[in-house]
């Protein structure tokens, strides 16, 4: 499952601070990563469905009272939330069709809620094991890059042009 998770992670990053990046460092690289996010959610969404299946069959195997012993039932309701906004972004990505414009607050929120799941995973992971520390600084340096980003955009718009 780690290893799922982590694909998922990357597809996500890619779609989550694309824009950002774009912003920070305009070149010809970054400008494919964000003309090709909704090919990241759509990668993200199928990568993170196979997740969803090592999870099933995980959780398939405990007792009921080993499941509510381990609070998984709240992991389940936090991302089974998490999978409903998964297809929904997908659903929206797919019928964009190559659309680049900025994020409607739905995709935002979704994209804070699910960055949120991640950080709470590998950040919180990082200080139980060092495998956790990389994927740790990829959450967090994903989420600094969409910010700035989002705050240069703004400051940019922000300036208005000197009257001649």
């Amino acid at each position: 499952m780690r290893i799922t998770a982590g694909i998922s992670l990357l597809f996500f990053v890619w779609a989550f601070a694309a824009g950002g990046l774009a912003r920070l460092m305009p070149n010809r690289s970054t400008r494919w990563l964000q003309a090709n996010r909704r090919n990241a959610v759509l990668a993200f969404a199928a990568s993170h469905t196979v997740h969803l299946g090592f999870i099933v069959a995980f959780t398939a195997e405990m007792s009921e009272a080993q499941f509510i012993q381990t609070h998984l039932w709240v992991v389940a309701i936090v991302g089974g939330v998490g999978f409903v906004l998964i297809y929904a972004l997908a659903w929206k990505a797919f019928r964009k069709r190559g659309a680049t414009a900025g994020d409607s607050r739905f995709e935002a929120f979704t994209y804070y809620y699910l960055w949120s799941i991640f950080a709470v995973a590998y950040v919180g992971g990082a200080f139980r094991a060092r495998f956790y520390v990389a994927l740790a600084f990829v959450v967090v340096a994903a989420l600094l890059t969409r910010l700035t980003g989002a705050w240069q955009s703004r400051k940019l718009s922000s300036v208005s042009p000197a009257a001649d």
